[in-house]
């Protein structure tokens, strides 16, 4: 008789006599593994794991939150070009940061954190953007704020009086670009991968986006942020072309903070 049919005759045995069934030496092996699995599982180790896998995206949601908040208080006791600049390197670690840990312990592939070639669509996107928040948004945005009687831009716009064009023009690259990248390219990527729709990542990420534009901007403006924010958004999850987004971003921003103002 084969050893398989054997031990069928005698689980049989043991199961009409009412007899509790010997573990076998796999099936206590098993058992331990999963004893060990669920203690791990527990352990503080692995939580700690877990918590430094999120550390990218906590510090891409709330860094430029806290980067701002900072640089406002700062500049109200003393207003120096050295220590705006010195915010603004804080600011482009903090890119720097989150990309390290995107594609290193994260595992976001390159293609996904928007490390590829430049493409014509990508410009022609960029330029549609541009044209729309320009022509379209701009006007309505202002409107709508001097409707509300919130606030308007010239509180943010004041903060930015008697710069020089080079460190304006500096500032917009970084920022604006960083932002998009932070909250539009690597925020939703993560956290689709976290929550498992990207279409919720992009609300999560849209709200921490509106609220990190109070400190500089204050109410009525940052209520334009949601929308400008959510068609960035939207654009985003339906393309996934963030070179778009921070050529339009860039662009809409020197005309707006550069151009306008002169």
């Amino acid at each position: 008789m084969r050893p398989s049919a054997a031990h069928a005759l005698f689980d049989m045995a043991v199961s009409a006599c009412d007899l509790p069934k010997p573990i076998s030496p796999l099936g206590a092996f098993a058992n331990r593994s999963r004893s060990a699995i669920l203690r791990n599982a527990r352990s503080p180790y692995l939580s700690a794991m877990r918590r430094s896998k999120s550390l990218g995206l906590w510090l891409a949601l709330a860094g430029p939150g806290l980067i701002a908040l900072l640089s406002v208080l700062a500049l109200q006791l003393t207003d120096t070009l050295v220590l705006r600049a010195i915010f603004l390197v804080a600011f482009a670690l903090l890119l720097v940061a989150v990309y390290r840990r995107a594609s290193g312990p994260e595992g976001i592939s390159a293609k996904r954190l928007g490390l590829r070639p430049l493409r014509l669509q990508s410009l022609l996107i960029a330029g549609g953007l541009t044209a729309f928040f320009i022509f379209v948004f701009g006007p309505f945005a202002y409107g709508l704020v001097d409707w509300l009687d919130l606030g308007d831009f010239s509180t943010g716009l004041s903060r930015l009086d008697g710069l020089p064009v080079w460190y304006l023009l500096l500032t917009i690259l970084i920022v604006a670009g960083g932002e998009e990248w932070l909250y539009r390219c690597y925020a939703i990527e993560r956290l689709t991968d976290l929550t498992g729709s990207i279409w919720l990542a992009g609300m999560i990420s849209l709200a921490v986006f509106v609220v990190v534009h109070y400190p500089l901007w204050g109410l009525g403006p940052t209520l334009t942020v949601i929308l400008s924010g959510a068609i960035l958004t939207v654009a985003y999850i339906l393309t996934r072309d963030i070179h778009a987004l921070v050529i339009a971003h860039i662009a809409t921003d020197i005309y707006g903070l550069l151009i306008t103002p002169s």
